[in-house]
């Protein structure tokens, strides 16, 4: 069953979203200084020139999912060759979130919670949406969104009357060799990559959702680091890896709502049900047609726990991060080459067979 366009977009902000809760925006910080902004407008405009690469080449296959796309171009073992790989990748990407979800909530928010029962509670709700499904998710999706826009419309509007407008001097902050650099983090955008694993879900609304869910999240990440860079003056911002978390401990309203924390609380916590049970499932969907299992749901179980243990490899929180930055790169120049090559090939092939029927 197709999912409507809303549901589309906000299952594709859930994918993008919820990395703002954590170090992107301080990564810009580190780059650009106060001209941070500047460099979401510059990766924002490549992501969706790379969106739109996607959407062209897969536009002659509408309808279709990757799976018959790499089928027609490549054959069985294509089929085999890129799905082992792309399920490799979501699954690392699946077990290295589900570890910096957990300990930033035990770390930061819950600090009187023992880790290992927050990755069990946060395991549960994966189980519970890879048994739903997309269409399941989809449906979460939705009412994540609302949560997540009161919360985040909030943490604004709370924190403009500690804004000073000149923090944002100077506006090119380290300068545009700097600015100019930042392509280098577009691995921010790397979700876009489970946008084709979405395709035979959003059918004809394929455009729709794939470009506003690049435009909404780019807005907001726009919103949030110049926010913070009005809250919190250079170089001092470069001091907090978690932006929007410092955000919300800069609210100071009144004795009623001095401290606002819990918004963050509130959020991340919701996200990583959302994100997780997304991207875990997708995995599922991967192996499935890849592997040609028709029973996957008994495998839910058993890749679960491969993520949870693997969750439970890295030391700390500060060594999943590392992990997290490395991988995000990797996923991305990876995952989205392996993808255009395979669209690629598959309309050069249509074209060749196109011009043979003609003769």
């Amino acid at each position: 069953m197709d999912i409507t366009k809303n549901e589309g977009k906000w299952l594709m902000l859930s994918l993008l979203l919820p990395k703002i809760f954590f170090t992107p925006i301080y990564n810009l910080i580190k780059r650009s200084g106060t001209g941070a902004y500047l460099e979401v407008i510059l990766l924002s405009t490549i992501a969706f020139l790379l969106t739109a690469i996607i959407i062209k080449l897969y536009s002659a296959f509408e309808g279709n999912d990757i799976y018959s796309i790499i089928h027609f171009a490549c054959g069985n073992v294509g089929v085999i060759i890129v799905g082992t790989l792309l399920f490799i990748l979501s699954l690392i990407n699946t077990a290295i979130m589900f570890r910096i979800f957990s300990s930033v909530i035990s770390l930061i928010t819950l600090k009187s919670s023992t880790l290992i029962y927050i990755m069990i509670f946060i395991a549960l709700t994966i189980f519970v949406s890879a048994r739903k499904g997309i269409n399941g998710l989809s449906k979460i999706s939705v009412l994540w969104g609302v949560i997540i826009s009161v919360v985040l419309i909030s943490i604004i509007l709370m924190s403009i009357p500690e804004m000073d407008a000149n923090n944002i001097f100077p506006v090119f902050g380290k300068g545009m060799p700097s600015l100019l650099s930042g392509y280098e983090d577009i691995s921010i955008f790397y979700e876009i990559v489970y946008f084709i694993f979405l395709l035979p879900y959003i059918t004809k609304n394929y455009k729709n959702v794939g470009y506003k869910g690049i435009i909404y999240f780019s807005l907001i990440l726009l919103v949030f680091t110049l926010a913070y860079i009005l809250l919190i003056p250079y170089p001092t911002s470069e001091k907090f890896k978690f932006p929007l978390l410092q955000i919300t401990s800069s609210v100071n309203l009144d004795i009623l709502f001095q401290r606002i924390e819990a918004l963050y609380l509130i959020a991340i916590i919701f996200s990583s049900f959302v994100y997780l049970g997304t991207t875990f499932t997708i995995s599922i969907n991967i192996a499935r047609h890849t592997f040609c299992i028709s029973d996957y749901k008994a495998l839910i179980g058993a890749f679960l726990i491969i993520v949870f243990t693997s969750a439970l490899l890295f030391e700390n929180t500060e060594s999943a991060f590392i992990a997290q930055n490395i991988f995000s790169k990797i996923f991305f120049v990876i995952g989205y080459i392996s993808v255009i090559f395979i669209l690629t090939l598959a309309n050069i092939k249509k074209k060749l067979i196109k011009g043979e029927n003609k003769k």
